[in-house]
């Protein structure tokens, strides 16, 4: 989180990504709105009749052409091929002959039909949304027509949730990480280097409870059809999976927690000498560039190395050093270090100058071990 705490660039980065993202949620919201104004517009419509107007239900006599069987990874889709057979009231618009390629919800329906069979298509605002394979038969509702491959207001929706959640969860963590402390430190940042469970908790749940119900709700939108889930339902499942997210993220934060405190409370003194990974800075006599490896042993700590994983080229360290606190790390510590530093040890040399050593809180606890057991030895 220092990134986002530091500097104007970061900011202004962050904030036109957010911006863009809720440009995309206000879009789809806008489309999810107009799909469910359509859909209920087509549910209140009625069929044509000599003085119907343009939004009435057109009945068109159609055959089957052929059959489809879409096979896409664990969904199968069943589409039929179907010709109009006479369509005086389209004109040259639309014109006897012309082949719709439709997908039918029922498989039963879809065995049946045979290329000559007799249909009724249900026609409304230009598209099929309906047909009827038997005369007289049960409506089927037309899940996908070319015109409009995504029609239903699930898939806009869940699209909004998607994008609209990780904005939202952008903006929440750039608000609470970006003031600091008067020591330097992001607020939600404590002086050990972990989170707080506000706001990394809550942003995290709404971050994932929207990812989920937004991803649901848009596959759902374009492979289960009509049966797809209404954006009131898709909202109360991200609501749903965001709270049941709270608690389990935070047992996470808690047992990160107590991994992070072992660092201070529970050191482990190394009973030979080891290497660990760790960056050493302070005064140009401690820090070597590119050095990443630290070498301790059951007299403290010994020397810096150039890899965790061997020993040649070592740099020696003071042997008698002194530690004063153990802390995370701030936007004022060494710009080189490495990305795992997660704590920083503040020591000092008999002289008064100053030694950091940092490194992530599992490798810290053999460090602690090692300095407590170099002041030791030095008594």
């Amino acid at each position: 989180m220092d990134g986002i705490a530091g500097g104007r660039a970061w900011r202004r980065v962050l904030a036109a990504v957010i911006g863009t993202l809720l440009l995309l949620t206000a879009w789809q919201a806008v489309e999810a709105w107009r799909a469910v104004q359509a859909h209920g517009d087509w549910r209140n419509s009625r069929a044509c009749s000599a003085a119907a107007g343009p939004e009435c239900r057109e009945t068109v006599p159609a055959r089957v052409a052929g059959r489809e069987k879409d096979v896409r990874l664990r969904s199968v889709h069943y589409r039929l091929h179907l010709r109009v057979t006479s369509d005086a009231a389209a004109g040259d618009r639309e014109g006897t002959g012309r082949v719709y390629r439709v997908r039918v919800l029922d498989d039963d329906a879809w065995e049946r039909a045979a290329p000559g069979d007799r249909a009724e298509l249900v026609r409304w605002r230009g598209e099929i949304r309906a047909l009827r394979l038997d005369p007289g038969g049960p409506r089927q509702e037309i899940v996908q027509t070319p015109r409009h491959p995504s029609r239903l207001p699930a898939f806009p929706t869940g699209l909004a949730v998607l994008i609209g959640g990780f904005a939202a969860t952008l903006a929440w963590l750039m608000v609470a990480y970006g003031r600091r402390t008067a020591g330097g430190v992001p607020r939600g940042i404590t002086s050990r280097g972990d989170a707080t469970w506000y706001p990394l908790v809550p942003a995290a749940s709404l971050l994932v409870g929207t990812a989920l119900a937004g991803t649901g709700g848009a596959l759902a939108g374009r492979t289960n059809g009509w049966q797809a889930p209404d954006p009131p339902q898709i909202l109360l499942y991200a609501a749903v999976a965001a709270a049941a997210c709270v608690p389990m993220l935070t047992l996470v934060w808690l047992w990160q927690r107590r991994t992070f405190r072992k660092a201070y409370t529970s050191p482990r003194t190394p009973r030979t000498e080891r290497t660990v990974r760790a960056v050493v800075w302070g005064d140009d006599d401690f820090h070597r560039p590119g050095y990443d490896g630290l070498l301790i042993g059951p007299d403290g700590v010994l020397a810096s190395t150039p890899s965790p994983g061997v020993r040649v080229a070592p740099h020696p360290l003071p042997r008698d050093l002194a530690l004063d606190r153990i802390r995370g790390p701030r936007p004022g510590d060494h710009v080189g270090i490495a990305d795992s530093v997660q704590i920083v040890a503040d020591c000092r040399t008999p002289d008064g100058r100053a030694l950091h050593i940092g490194a992530d809180h599992t490798d810290m606890r053999w460090i602690h071990g090692a300095l407590r057991a170099g002041e030791r030895h030095d008594l």
